[in-house]
Formats: C-alpha cells, sequence, structure tokens
C-alpha cells in the first residue's frame, strides 16, 4: 500500500481518500495511457491500474472499519 500511495504522490497511506484516488488516477492515465500519452508506457499504465486497485480497497476496508481513528488516536466507529 505504501509503494502505491508513492506512485500517486501521496505522502503516506493514511493521507487520501477514494476521491483523492480517482482524481489522481484521472490525472495521471492520461500522461501514461500506452495509445494516446504524452510518455506512453503500457507497463506503468498496468502499475497505476493495479495501485488505484489496491488503494481503493485499502480505502474501503481500513477506513471503513473505523481502523484508522484508532490509529490516530480518535474514538473508533
Amino acid at each position: 500500500v505504501r509503494d502505491a500511495a508513492q506512485l500517486f504522490g501521496f505522502v503516506n497511506e493514511w493521507c487520501f481518500d477514494e476521491d483523492q484516488v480517482r482524481r489522481r488516477f484521472r490525472e495521471l492515465a492520461p500522461v501514461y495511457h500506452p495509445d494516446t500519452g504524452i510518455v506512453a508506457c503500457r507497463e506503468r499504465m498496468g502499475q497505476l491500474i493495479d495501485a488505484r486497485n489496491l488503494l481503493v480497497h485499502h480505502v474501503r476496508s481500513v477506513y471503513g472499519s473505523g481502523d484508522w481513528m484508532a490509529r490516530r488516536g480518535g474514538p473508533s466507529a
């Protein structure tokens, strides 16, 4: 998760939500898309897709369960 967050330019794996992940993917995808990208790279595009899926799953599982609040010292959901 940490590597995926860094690939998207996030500071760590706790500083983003699902909307931010989707927004950042939409910013990066046109750059690396193998058919139309500025820096067309099939491998990087695959990494972005895998990272997006991993980060969305991370947000839904950890944030949805309230664990992120416990990590920050707040009340658990």
